[in-house]
């Protein structure tokens, strides 16, 4: 009876102890055992199993409370790799947002960039495109706008301010160009030579600058854009003593800027009185 009792004991205690234990933990339950084991065979038969039952209980729970308290060295190490892995991951998923982030500000500033290189090279084009049409107008730039002279003889016959053929197609590469330019304005000055009388010059140089005028407008340039006067034999860009210089002076000129007529860019502008 007094084996029986040692070997429930033995398997009591060895139940406590995890399975999982190492030599070195299961070595620690072993005066346990000892403890228990050895009385146990002083006990009466008749009176073992109630007092072994109680002191097994309170062994059992000593066991179970040293169990719990005793240190575990591996738990621990694991835990802190856990820990440290855990931090590691955090830090790594912050850094993975911030390059991400700098990586769509990097390819926006670059759509940017490439957007600002596109409107660059068109505006070049346009420039060009532009500055070849003024060059087959025969116009000079200024700080008013472009400046196109048109020869009175090419445009009128003589005493005329009907536009002839000739002058038809002159006006209308004008109005190409001009309707790529709408913010633009239009000044048309006539101008004449100093033969004949002053008030017949001056009459005749303002029907020639309406006279173009009204054929912008039919090529469709809006009337509110333009503006027509005569200045009759004013502001002469050459002398009237000879044949060429007087050819010189018959002119249309078309002013295509911002401003509108020579109030606003002055006499000095054009030349002498």
């Amino acid at each position: 009876m007094a084996l029986g009792t040692r070997i429930a004991v033995e398997v009591g205690i060895s139940a406590a102890v995890p399975s999982t234990s190492n030599a070195s933990a299961r070595s620690h339950f072993t005066p346990v055992y000892e403890q228990i084991a050895l009385p146990v065979r002083n006990v009466p038969a008749a009176r073992a199993p109630m007092r072994l039952t109680m002191r097994f209980a309170a062994i059992v729970a000593v066991v179970l409370v040293a169990a719990c308290a005793a240190p575990r060295p591996r738990d621990e190490a694991l835990q802190a790799a856990y820990a440290a892995a855990e931090a590691e991951a955090t830090s790594l998923e912050a850094r993975l947002r911030e390059s991400e982030e700098a990586r769509q500000q990097a390819q926006a500033r670059a759509k940017e960039l490439e957007q600002a290189r596109d409107l660059s090279e068109r505006l070049s084009a346009e420039l060009r495109r532009l500055e070849a049409q003024v060059a087959a107008l025969k116009a000079h730039e200024t700080e008013h706008g472009w400046i196109l002279t048109l020869g009175s003889d090419v445009l009128f016959d003589v005493g005329e301010a009907k536009l002839k053929p000739e002058g038809e197609r002159a006006i209308a590469k004008v109005a190409r160009f001009m309707r790529e330019q709408p913010e633009r304005k239009i000044v048309i000055e006539g101008f004449t030579d100093d033969r004949g009388s002053r008030g017949l010059n001056q009459r005749l140089s303002e029907q020639r600058a309406q006279a173009v005028r009204a054929a912008l407008a039919k090529e469709g340039i809006e009337p509110q854009r333009i503006v027509a006067r005569g200045l009759g034999p004013a502001y002469p860009v050459a002398a009237n003593s000879d044949p060429r210089g007087r050819s010189l002076n018959r002119r249309v000129e078309i002013l295509i800027g911002e401003t509108v007529g020579r109030a606003a860019t002055g006499a000095s502008s054009r030349g002498p009185k």
